[in-house]
């Protein structure tokens, strides 16, 4: 096979200017908006208020034309092909309209064998999609209903919903040719490669290859190759072949072995020559997603077992990491990767608001051993479900589970998210036990259908060792049910919900939290990009406004504030007000839910993924890392709270009336409980060290428990320590062996606000890449910075303990100082 790119002498105009040039584009693959911008024709949507001068590009129409020459080639076949257009587009080869486009998720094949020239003007004339999903909407007769979006009619249309903007994106409704586009000659080809694992046991594994071709085929050469580049299986054979392999080396999620991965290659022989072949790496795991009755609780559990081994799944939610995707690169899709495995994630969540992730992003996650729970492209909102429509998007999950199925980290297709809990708020015509499909298509919920029969008899056909779960959240007759599936957990934050307190996380758990979070700023840095004058530098600017896409938020965020710490207003002390205050909410969080993963029967909570890892554009957002790839704080405490090891703290407080008449004599007690939490797959000895102190940093108490065992794989409960109700106490607990701290933590009395913090004299050094800091008194939330991007920090956002030293790594400073601030003099 000959396998040509088409990517070279690309044009565009507006279609509705005939009489206007046509000017070269920036890229290949590309969008309008890029375009435009590479020739100073309109500013960067990117930078201070920008994004409302561009919104004409989505509700116009787009040529793409180029030439290109096809060489004379002795094959039967001759197929453009099309990786990926977004989105509705009339394509025209020579003239001679050769393809309507309708989905910009899927890739169209054109047979051109006929149509072929020595020159060719190959030519893609983009209707306005926008405009598009507004007809469709009204041939329905009624507005669709969704939350987020510029206009409901995003559900029409087969398109990247937060393109129309979302409560962390800006509106952008690109336009373009976003995939590659090839010429592909053959007389015959391999069409797909796919494999099944049958697990006899796990040193006997069964490797089932079926391959499909097109053409007057030849032969099929199969070679397995191992890790280490051996060739440990050949056999040259029929369409479907097995090999039975002993001793197999696994695939593991990162932190219980190694990501190993086989080479797959099939050949096709003609003649004795190889004229097709195709590489495919592969891990052998099995997935097993653990629904079962739990001990002393209501429900079943909800977690993964790879490989026989259960796994507490760490980590966070995934949103495509720019608005404008052709300008995103392998390398950016691995640091963001990496960035998450760094902060000792194992999961990522494909959200079903974005896209189908490029190839680079799974192959990285294979790599690097990150879990991936993928969503469709399905999101808040009630979709529509003619015959027409579930047939695109049939087509569209079949090519996408094709083309990812062999990536080992995919451990979950996921129907779509919050679509069944948008049908329970709006009280459509969902009735959960009704079982007949039928039904389905004749309420105003049609898209149950697709969910819970389209998706479902895809996955099962095409991918049947990777579970299927209808929704997220999904819990059978309640979808956000926090006994059954997985569960959104906002009942912190949202602005139309509760806004309980972040302390009050630990009540809100759920079996698997797919879903939580909390706002805060952008990093400094990345603020002094985006906004070019200084003037509109400060939190409540109309350019900081514009980048804060939920209305009520920047009143959620002062709020949550207002009830924790006493803060700063410059913008140097506000970034550090919420980065504080969205660290202190989320290591609140992933302590209490890691304390519930208790060991087998008692898994109440087997998984929290936090909202979000990632941003698409500079932005106010539930991000652990702004848009520039920059960590916040929370993302340091995160790390350190899902760490193989490490020690908690909750602080109970009762009040017991001594008559049920009284109001005034009340007895108040305030204990601490503590736990440490080991997810690896041996018993750790260490000694637990606990001290409390006063606030201004004296020494009120130590406690040393010596010789704990931290059960394999679990939680286990410490100690229970009471404490004075009448003076204000912060408790420090270290986890320590062999004079090694495996493990720390701090907990303080809350709110934050009523503390008289001190100002406590900080000791501070830098040798090399190496930070040593103390303090004399307690310090709450140091975090240290510097001019220099390239300065990885291994940790940051500190608790000082006074007295006790902690070191940190920091590659790339060589030596370079660096400033602080916490929370003492951040106000």
């Amino acid at each position: 096979m000959v396998r040509q790119a088409i990517d070279s002498g690309w044009k565009f105009k507006q279609a509705d200017k005939p009489d206007s040039d046509y000017s070269s584009v920036s890229q290949f693959p590309t969008v309008v908006q890029l375009d435009l911008l590479a020739q100073g024709k309109i500013p960067d949507p990117f930078l201070d208020s920008n994004q409302s001068k561009v919104q004409f590009i989505g509700e116009r129409e787009w040529i793409y034309k180029t030439v290109f020459t096809a060489d004379d080639e002795n094959e039967a076949t001759s197929e453009l092909v099309f990786d990926g257009l977004d989105t509705h587009a009339n394509v025209y080869l020579n003239g001679e309209k050769i393809l309507y486009a309708e989905n910009m998720f899927v890739q169209y094949r054109v047979d051109v064998s006929k149509k072929l020239k020595k020159e060719n003007e190959l030519l893609i004339h983009f209707e306005s999609t926008y405009v598009i999903g507004k007809k469709l909407e009204e041939k329905h007769g009624a507005d669709f209903l969704c939350w987020n979006g510029v206009s409901s009619s995003r559900l029409a249309v087969r398109k990247a919903p937060y393109s129309y903007g979302w409560d962390w994106g800006p509106i952008l409704l690109t336009v373009g040719p976003w995939k590659p586009i090839w010429l592909e000659r053959y007389s015959s080809r391999i069409v797909d490669v796919s494999y099944a694992t049958k697990f006899n046991s796990y040193s006997d594994v069964t490797l089932e290859i079926t391959t499909e071709v097109e053409g007057n085929a030849g032969g099929l050469k199969y070679e397995l190759i191992s890790p280490n580049g051996d060739v440990v299986a050949s056999e040259s054979g029929p369409s479907k072949i097995s090999f039975n392999l002993n001793d197999p080396l696994l695939w593991y999620p990162i932190g219980y072995g190694k990501q190993s991965l086989y080479t797959l290659r099939t050949s096709l022989i003609s003649s004795g020559k190889t004229i097709d072949s195709k590489e495919t790496k592969i891990g052998l795991r099995e997935i097993k997603l653990v629904q079962k009755p739990l001990e002393g609780e209501e429900g079943t559990s909800f977690f993964f077992q790879i490989n026989g081994i259960p796994i507490f799944c760490k980590g966070s939610d995934w949103i495509p990491c720019d608005s404008l995707l052709p300008r995103v690169d392998a390398k950016k899709l691995r640091n963001w990767v990496q960035l998450a495995a760094d902060g000792n994630q194992n999961m990522i969540r494909v959200w079903g608001g974005g896209v189908y992730e490029d190839d680079a992003f799974y192959e990285a996650c294979d790599e690097i051993g990150v879990m991936v729970w993928n969503d469709f492209q399905f999101a808040c909102g009630a979709y529509p479900a003619d015959k027409h429509y579930i047939d695109i998007v049939k087509d569209e999950a079949v090519y996408n589970v094709k083309r990812l199925r062999s990536h080992p980290s995919i451990v979950l297709w996921c129907g779509n998210n919050e679509d069944y809990m948008f049908a329970e708020h709006y009280k459509l015509e969902y009735d959960a036990k009704d079982s007949n499909p039928e039904n389905w298509l004749k309420t105003n919920f049609p898209a149950r259908y697709i969910y819970e029969v389209t998706f479902k008899e895809v996955c099962e056909s095409l991918t049947p060792e990777v579970p299927y779960h209808f929704g997220s959240p999904w819990g059978g007759a309640l979808s956000n049910s926090k006994e059954y599936g997985d569960t959104h957990s906002w009942e912190v934050w949202m602005a139309d919900g509760k806004q309980l307190p972040y302390q009050e996380y630990h009540t809100i758990s759920g079996r698997f939290v797919s879903e939580f979070g909390m706002k805060s700023y952008p990093n400094m840095k990345t603020i002094k990009e985006f906004i070019t004058e200084e003037k509109d530098r400060y939190p409540q600017s109309r350019v900081m406004d514009d980048h804060q896409k939920a209305p009520r938020d920047q009143s959620s965020l002062a709020l949550y504030l207002v009830d924790n710490f006493k803060h700063g207003y410059s913008m140097e002390k506000y970034v550090y007000a919420t980065q504080l205050l969205q660290a202190e909410a989320l290591s609140n969080a992933y302590q209490s839910w890691r304390r519930l993963w208790k060991g087998p029967g008692k898994e109440y909570c087997a998984g929290s993924l936090v909202w979000q890892l990632n941003d698409c554009w500079p932005v106010v957002s539930w991000s652990l890392a702004d848009y520039s790839l920059r960590p916040k704080a929370s993302f340091f405490t995160i790390k350190r709270d899902i760490a193989d090891i490490s020690v908690g703290i909750f602080r109970k407080s009762e009040e017991i009336k001594k008559s049920k008449y009284t109001d005034v004599d009340i007895e108040k007690k305030v204990s601490v409980e503590v736990w440490g939490s080991n997810f690896t797959l041996s018993s750790v000895p260490a000694d637990l060290i606990l001290t409390g102190y006063a606030v201004d940093g004296k020494k009120l108490w130590t406690k040393t428990q010596s010789n704990v065992v931290l059960h394999p794989n679990s939680s286990t409960e410490l100690t229970v320590e009471a404490l004075n109700d009448e003076q204000p106490c912060i408790v420090f607990a270290r986890l320590e062996s062999k004079g090694k701290v495996l493990a720390r933590t701090a907990n303080w009395p809350q709110p934050l606000k009523y503390l008289d913090l001190a100002k406590p004299d900080i000791s501070l050094s830098v040798n090399g890449d190496e930070i040593s800091v103390r303090a004399d008194a307690p310090v709450k939330g140091l975090i240290f910075d510097l001019e220099h991007d390239e300065v990885k920090f291994e940790d940051n956002c500190l608790d000082l303990e006074p007295g006790v030293e902690q070191k940190i790594h920091a590659k790339g400073l060589n030596g370079r100082s660096v400033t602080y601030l916490h929370l003492g003099i951040a106000y």
